[in-house]
């Protein structure tokens, strides 16, 4: 299933919901980091919808080459290996897998 609008602002949508749902009304330095690295990286895919232009996304190359693709799977690493994650990031790492997900597939039609 490829990367549409909808599924990347159903995806702001699941984590606004989850920050919202927090029992502290102030975020941790870590969940403040990985919210605005979803909020990057879905801000950033939106832009690759809208122009059609997933180059930046494409699989290989190096980090110098393919920087954005790179930072989503850092992102992804870090909240895969928490051993303590909050509610908030359980969230963001089952949306983040999504959309890397939906990345690395096959059948999505994103090579440029």
């Amino acid at each position: 299933m490829p990367i549409t609008r909808r599924a990347l602002l159903l995806s702001l949508a699941a984590v606004a919901g989850a920050a919202a749902a927090r029992a502290a009304p102030v975020f941790t330095a870590r969940e403040a980091f990985y919210m605005a690295e979803h909020q990057w990286t879905t801000g950033e895919l939106l832009e690759a919808v809208k122009e059609r232009d997933f180059s930046s996304w494409r699989f290989g190359g190096s980090e110098n080459e393919l920087p954005f693709r790179w930072r989503l799977a850092r992102a992804l690493v870090g909240l895969r290996e928490m051993e303590d994650a909050s509610p908030l990031e359980q969230t963001l790492r089952a949306e983040f897998e999504g959309l890397w997900r939906k990345l690395t597939r096959p059948d999505d039609a994103l090579k440029t």
